[in-house]
């Protein structure tokens, strides 16, 4: 189970309360997207996160930031990029030095892809996995990539040889479908928000139990 972290929300508890909420629940990996801030509050957020995820035995991934993604920081994972942030003519000198330095240090790559063309591309890439769609509409994203659907996501795991993470209007009653197409796993954002901490990680736990059901 794969959560996503939407920093600020206007819906869910602080980004701690989220994260331990969500680990409470089993989610292990966490992906943290801070859009609306600096790159100093980013980098404030990462660095207080980074430890307690790694307490809580969860590897944290920075959305889209790969200089906060290489810092000297307990607990992060390695930086998940969108197509419009993997492409190396479109990212400063200063970025893809910090690009290599992540991979030196072993911390890894996750890349989002809408269809078959960008995911042959992203293997060339060699990403640790990748994740794929909007596979259902969703409203999570104002800046979705047309919906794919569910027979794109079962060609899209049948083409990769790695672990496909599928996106996008994640519910319980589409795991079945998600699974059967052949997900490693999914990953959710409104699924997995809720007003206080107590329903965050009911909800987490809800979609994790679901999930490992179709196993």
């Amino acid at each position: 189970m794969y959560g996503i972290l939407n920093h600020p929300s206007s819906v869910a508890p602080d980004p701690e309360s989220r994260l331990r909420a969500w680990a409470q629940a089993g989610v292990r990996f966490v992906q943290l997207r801070a859009k609306g801030g600096e790159a100093d509050e980013r980098i404030r957020l990462v660095h207080h996160l980074g430890p307690i995820a790694a307490g809580l035995g969860v590897a944290l991934v920075i959305n889209d930031d790969i200089e906060a993604a290489a810092a000297d920081v307990t607990g992060i994972w390695g930086v998940h990029l969108g197509q419009e942030d993997h492409h190396s003519s479109r990212r400063s000198p200063g970025a893809d030095a910090a690009l290599r330095r992540l991979r030196r240090r072993g911390r890894g790559l996750g890349l989002s892809t809408h269809n078959l063309e960008q995911v042959a591309a992203a293997a060339l890439v060699e990403p640790d996995y990748i994740g794929f769609g909007p596979v259902f509409s969703t409203s999570s994203k104002l800046d979705t990539a047309p919906v794919t659907g569910i027979e794109a996501l079962g060609l899209a795991c049948r083409h990769y040889e790695g672990p496909v993470v599928a996106i996008g209007g994640i519910t319980a009653e589409r795991l079945p479908q998600v699974r059967a197409a052949g997900a490693a796993a999914v990953a959710a954002i409104s699924s997995l928000e809720a007003a206080t901490s107590g329903a965050c990680e009911a909800r987490a736990r809800a979609l994790a139990l679901a999930w490992e059901r179709e196993a």
